[in-house]
C-alpha cells in the first residue's frame, strides 16, 4: 500500500499567520455589528421617534388653528423649534433608556445589534447617556451644521477596527450583533413516525466501515 505524509507546508498553522485572513472580534467574541445593519436600525428609530412626535404634535397644531387659519411668521418658527426640541428631547431619553435598560432599542432589537461597552459588558444609564444626550445631540448637532464632520461622524464605522461612530468613542461603547447560542445538541430533525403495529423490531446498529470511492479501488496495487 502506498502511505501517504503531510508535508511541511500542510501543517502550516495559518492563524499564527500575520497577514492571514480573519475576521476581528470584539471582547466576548461577539461580531461587531455591519454598518448597513446599524443604518437599518437607525432609520427605524427614526420612524419610531418621528411618529410618536407626529402623534402628538399634529393634533395640538390643529387645536391651535394652524390649519384653517394663516399663521403668522413667528408662530411658524416657534413651531418648528418646538417640534425640533421635542424631536431632540425625545429622541435621547429614548436612547438612553432602551439601551441603558437592555443595549437594545426597537430598530437595533429588529435587526439583532445590541450596545455593550468596549470591554463586553451592559452598557448600562451612565455610558447610553454619554452616547445619546453627549455623543449624539450635542457634539453630533454641532457637527451636522457643518454637514461634512456629521456625516463623518457616521461613516466613521465603515473604516474603524471597532467599527464605532464618534457618539461610540465618546461613551466608550460598542455595538455587535446579538449572538444566539446554539440549541445545546438537540436534534431539529422531524420525529420518527410511530412503528407500525405488527412490524418487526430493528435490530442494533452495526458500525459499517466506509468504503473508498470507485476510482480508488486497487490503486497501488501491480
Amino acid at each position: 500500500m502506498m502511505s501517504v505524509h503531510a508535508s511541511e507546508s500542510d501543517l502550516t498553522d495559518w492563524g499564527s499567520l500575520r497577514y492571514a485572513p480573519r475576521e476581528r472580534r470584539a471582547p466576548g467574541g461577539a461580531r461587531y455589528a455591519p454598518w448597513w445593519q446599524r443604518v437599518s436600525a437607525f432609520l427605524i428609530d427614526t420612524s419610531a421617534v418621528l411618529t410618536a412626535i407626529g402623534t402628538v404634535a399634529i393634533p395640538i397644531a390643529v387645536l391651535a388653528g394652524f390649519r384653517y387659519n394663516h399663521p403668522s411668521d413667528t408662530a411658524k418658527t416657534w413651531l418648528t423649534i418646538l417640534i425640533i426640541a421635542s424631536t431632540l428631547v425625545v429622541g435621547a431619553a429614548y436612547g438612553i433608556v432602551l439601551e441603558g435598560r437592555s443595549g437594545q432599542t426597537w430598530g437595533k432589537q429588529a435587526v439583532g445589534l445590541v450596545v455593550v461597552a468596549e470591554d463586553g459588558s451592559p452598557c448600562g444609564y451612565g455610558r447610553a447617556a454619554s452616547r445619546e444626550l453627549v455623543g449624539r445631540i450635542l457634539i453630533g448637532g454641532f457637527a451636522w451644521l457643518v454637514v461634512l464632520p456629521g456625516l463623518l461622524s457616521y461613516l466613521a464605522a465603515l473604516w474603524d477596527p471597532q467599527r464605532q461612530t464618534w457618539h461610540d468613542r465618546i461613551g466608550q461603547t460598542i455595538v455587535v450583533r446579538v449572538e444566539h447560542p446554539d440549541s445545546g445538541g438537540e436534534s431539529l430533525a422531524a420525529p420518527a413516525p410511530p412503528p407500525v403495529p405488527g412490524a418487526p423490531e430493528p435490530g442494533p446498529a452495526v458500525d459499517v466501515p466506509p468504503r473508498a470511492p470507485e476510482q480508488w479501488r486497487g490503486f497501488g496495487r501491480r
